[in-house]
């Protein structure tokens, strides 16, 4: 049956009525070598067929207060959402990660499930890669994580899946979807109902609306570090475009591990702040001091029991302090705001869910906008996923390793480590009108990285 989206859900979905803010994530799956194509594509329907997500799209009303919705795309077809490329002969990874940024930033046709992954063919050594973008309307990274995972295999012998019918089963779920008038008729009830508690709520009891409108800014300003210092003072990114270039480095996991058990830190400290350094860094080769620079990063919700198609976080605001301070003085920065927002986000559960619902009632043009405004304050966006710690075989082939792409969404970059096994893969998505030479970017992580005791490289594949 047809269901609402979810308040943040409709938020991101809505969020993207701005293109700067599109909120497409993506990941590229370095494989032995190509996969047989009907073993994928059985692969792929077996997954359509169990995950929900994969063949729902979102359904906009023409009425302004009925709610969007997940529905079955009674018109679903794999060949559009499963691609196959072959990159001209010899290609690089260079190339393969340059059209994997094109494909992952090229706009989603919104009249269809929100997903699309494209195995390219053509690399060195007769590897392959498998590039995935999904967008985040339907689930934060660690979900999008747990859905990948269905596609996977947990030995190199599992065998093939059967093959799926997606027509019937499109056949059989269509009965389902029928909307007549009484079901629009509650969307818009309960959206109404919502406007309504929340109106009648502050009317009648002035001391809990006075005590609401101070949860929700003090919420907003923990969220987005309005008030305080919490913005860029960056000379060089203050212009911001929907243009986009990616460069990706690995690290060892372990090395990571030691060097922030060595500096006391947590791993998402210490690769904050590495990014942060090199930003800095950056502006140093450019003959700029920072007093600070301002980043955002996401402190996870998730429960254990949470579905897996699911938004589970918070982006937060942090500042880092600039030039004039030491290394150790950063990390205990960013850990003190780190450990601060957490404990904020436990404690205000409750002004965040209300914040969302308001945001999620507003026209998309109102809060696009103000998170656009909000973004453009930012130098920065960082996210650390825990990946899976064993070897995964996709249709019968080795996955050498996986390589992550976060939304840039208004900020100059953002830098996602995503681990895999013993690597951790850092992908810098870069927006090349803010910081116009993205290679130097690079080299001055890798050296922020040896600096504290990470070593890094570039290279695509893993030495076996």
């Amino acid at each position: 049956m047809p269901r609402p989206l979810s308040d943040i859900e409709a938020l991101m979905w809505g969020l993207e009525s701005n293109p700067h803010l599109a909120s497409t994530t993506g990941s590229i799956a370095v494989l032995e070598h190509g996969p047989d194509p009907e073993r994928l594509r059985n692969t792929m329907a077996a997954a359509v067929a169990a995950l929900e997500p994969l063949h729902e799209r979102v359904v906009s009303s023409s009425l302004p207060l009925a709610e969007p919705e997940w529905r079955l795309d009674t018109q679903f077809d794999l060949d559009h959402h499963l691609r196959f490329v072959r990159l001209s002969t010899p290609a690089t990874f260079d190339e393969l990660f340059a059209f994997a940024t094109r494909t992952v930033n090229d706009p989603f046709d919104r009249t269809r499930p929100l997903w699309q992954m494209t195995l390219v063919t053509g690399l060195p050594r007769g590897r392959a890669a498998l590039i995935t973008k999904a967008h985040h309307s339907i689930a934060d990274g660690q979900g999008l994580l747990r859905l990948a995972l269905q596609l996977f295999d947990l030995e190199a012998d599992a065998p093939p899946r059967a093959p799926t019918d997606l027509d019937a089963l499109l056949r059989e779920r269509s009965t389902e979807i029928g909307r007549d008038s009484e079901a629009l008729a509650g969307s818009i009830r309960n959206r109404v109902e919502r406007l309504l508690t929340l109106a009648v709520g502050a009317m009648a009891t002035p001391n809990r609306a006075a005590a609401t409108i101070g949860e929700l800014t003090a919420t907003a300003r923990m969220l987005t570090g309005e008030g305080d210092d919490r913005r860029s003072v960056s000379p060089l990114w203050s212009t911001r475009s929907r243009n986009r270039r990616s460069i990706h480095l690995v690290a060892s996991l372990p090395d990571l591990r030691t060097a922030s058990a060595t500096y006391g830190a947590t791993v998402n400290d210490l690769f904050v702040v590495a990014c942060a350094e090199a930003a800095l860094g950056y502006h140093a080769r450019h003959d700029v001091d920072l007093p600070h620079l301002a980043a955002s990063v996401v402190i996870s919700t998730r429960r254990d029991d949470d579905p897996d198609a699911h938004n589970a976080f918070v982006p937060a605001a942090i500042v880092v302090p600039g030039s004039a301070s030491s290394t150790p003085e950063r990390l205990a920065a960013v850990a003190d705001q780190v450990r601060e927002r957490r404990q904020a986000v436990a404690d205000r559960q409750t002004g965040i869910d209300t914040a969302s619902q308001i945001a999620s009632l507003l026209p998309s043009s109102v809060t696009a906008a103000t998170a656009l405004d909000q973004a453009h304050r930012l130098d920065f966006a960082t996210s650390n996923l825990p990946g899976p710690p064993v070897p995964l075989w996709l249709a019968g082939v080795r996955v050498e390793s996986i390589h992550p792409l976060g939304p840039v969404a208004g900020t100059a970059f953002n830098a996602t480590l995503l681990s895999f096994l013993d690597d951790a893969s850092i992908g810098l998505h870069i927006d090349p009108t803010a910081v116009a030479d993205a290679p130097l970017l690079a080299e001055e992580l890798r050296s922020s990285l040896a600096r504290l005791h990470v070593p890094s490289r570039s290279r695509a594949t893993r030495s076996r």
